[in-house]
C-alpha cells in the first residue's frame, strides 16, 4: 500500500507500473475504469490507459502463469476522492493468503515476490511511506504520512526520505530485522521477518515498538 506519489500518475505513470510488474512474470488479464471493464490488449491499452487518466483510476488484475498466483492493483489519484493534491491510492494485494501459510518455503517464496513488487512501485512512485502485510485494517492515514507520524509498523515499511530524516539511519540500520535496505532515493526498506506467514526468522514486537515509538507491531 503506497498513500501517495511524487511521480505523477498520469498514462506514463500507469505504463511504468504496468512494466514493472510485468517484468516480474506477470501479465494483465482484465482492466476496469470505474464501473466498466475493458478487454486488455496490447491492441487497446492506449485507449485504456487514456481514459483512466481522464477519470483519475484504475483497477487491473494480473496473473503470473508460472507461479499460479494472481494479484489485483487499485489505483487512484482524485484530488475530490482522496481530499489531497499529493494523495494517492496504490492498493496491490492478492486473495491467495492461503500460500503463506502453507510452508515456511512457500511463505518465504511468495513473501519475496510481494517486496519485489513492492520494490518496483517504490521506485516509480518515490512515495514518503508505503508498507506491505496482511490487511487487518488500514493503520495509517493520508494525515499520518503527510505530518510524518509513524502509527504502526507492518511486516515491510518503505520509509521514504522525510521518515528518514524523522527517524534517522542509525535507528532504522540498527534495529532488529530480517533485511534492512537503503533504496535508491535515500530511503530505507525495513522487513521484520524472513516470511509474510510462516518464517525463519522474526524479531520482537516489544523491541521493535521501544526502538520505534510505536503502539503496534503488526
Amino acid at each position: 500500500m503506497f498513500l501517495d506519489s511524487k511521480t505523477p500518475i498520469n498514462a506514463h505513470g500507469l505504463e511504468l507500473i504496468i512494466d514493472a510488474i510485468s517484468q516480474l512474470g506477470f501479465k494483465v488479464v482484465q482492466a476496469k475504469i470505474r464501473d466498466t471493464h475493458y478487454e486488455w490488449s496490447a491492441e487497446n491499452m492506449a485507449s485504456i490507459l487514456a481514459s483512466a487518466s481522464r477519470e483519475k483510476q484504475l483497477t487491473l488484475r494480473y496473473v503470473n502463469p508460472e507461479l499460479n498466483f494472481e494479484i489485483s492493483q487499485e489505483i487512484i489519484w482524485s484530488e475530490e476522492e482522496l481530499g489531497g493534491n499529493n494523495r494517492a491510492w496504490i492498493d496491490t494485494y492478492t486473495f491467495a493468503t492461503a500460500y503463506f501459510w502453507n510452508s515456511v518455503e512457500t511463505s518465504e517464496t511468495y513473501s519475496e515476490l510481494l517486496l519485489a513488487i513492492g520494490l518496483e512501485l517504490y521506485n516509480i512512485l518515490n512515495p514518503t511511506f508505503g508498507w506491505i502485510d496482511f490487511n487487518f485494517g488500514i493503520f495509517t492515514t493520508h494525515e499520518d504520512i503527510e505530518s510524518v507520524k509513524l502509527p504502526v509498523l507492518y511486516w515491510a515499511n518503505f520509509f521514504g526520505p522525510r521518515y528518514v530524516d524523522k527517524l534517522g539511519k542509525a535507528r532504522i540500520e540498527s534495529a532488529p530485522s530480517w533485511k534492512v535496505e537503503q533504496l535508491a532515493d535515500g530511503g530505507y526498506l525495513y522487513v521484520l521477518s524472513s516470511g509474510l506467514g510462516l518464517s525463519r526468522y522474526d524479531v520482537s514486537s516489544e523491541k521493535i515498538k521501544a526502538i520505534f515509538g510505536v503502539e503496534k507491531v503488526r
